[in-house]
């Protein structure tokens, strides 16, 4: 178990917090997380240029509950997948996921993302960044090529927020069987 309630992780250009494992077939069982506050320290210029910016991967975790309070300013705030395995079966509590240009993204490639319930969360953009801006999402259920895992699929969202005009898409969804549930 881990809490780091109240603590901010300033990160850099290499950084990412990984909750889980990212050894292939290696899964990570019900563990139970609070982390910390997590920004990044690289210029959003720069960091909306590289898909390696992340600020929270969730891997190969199973049958586990975890609390992100903010992630701010990454190419992605969290992702949620796998290596060999899959994050499944999970609790995961968001909070303020802020200027990623995809804030939340779950992908099915090496891995999955599949059956997981996602609590909460205020997914949002400043006004001042523009409007419709090329590539931006709220959420991003993503079938990376080539996936021999099938689409993220069975994951319920319940009570997010995916407001404001920034966005290009609130959501761009290539799943199935995925539940949305007073999104707003």
């Amino acid at each position: 178990h881990f809490d780091a309630r109240g603590a901010t992780f300033l990160l850099g250009a290499s950084a990412v917090v990984t909750v889980g494992s990212t050894a292939n077939g290696t899964s990570v069982r019900q563990l139970s997380v609070t982390l910390p506050e997590i920004e990044n320290s690289v210029a959003r210029a720069t960091a909306w240029t590289a898909a390696t910016q992340i600020g929270v991967t969730l891997s190969n975790l199973v049958e586990s509950d975890v609390r992100i309070p903010r992630v701010q300013g990454f190419y992605t705030g969290v992702q949620v997948t796998g290596v060999g395995a899959g994050t499944v079966f999970c609790n995961i509590s968001l909070g303020y996921l802020y200027n990623n240009k995809r804030n939340l993204r779950l992908v099915n490639g090496a891995g999955w993302a599949n059956s997981n319930n996602f609590f909460g969360g205020q997914l949002s953009f400043d006004s001042g960044i523009g409007t419709q801006v090329s590539g931006t999402r709220h959420l991003h259920l993503d079938d990376e090529a080539p996936s021999t895992y099938g689409i993220p699929n069975a994951n319920t969202f319940i009570g997010t927020g995916v407001e404001g005009n920034v966005v290009e898409y609130e959501l761009e969804c290539l799943g199935g069987r995925n539940q949305f549930i007073n999104v707003r």
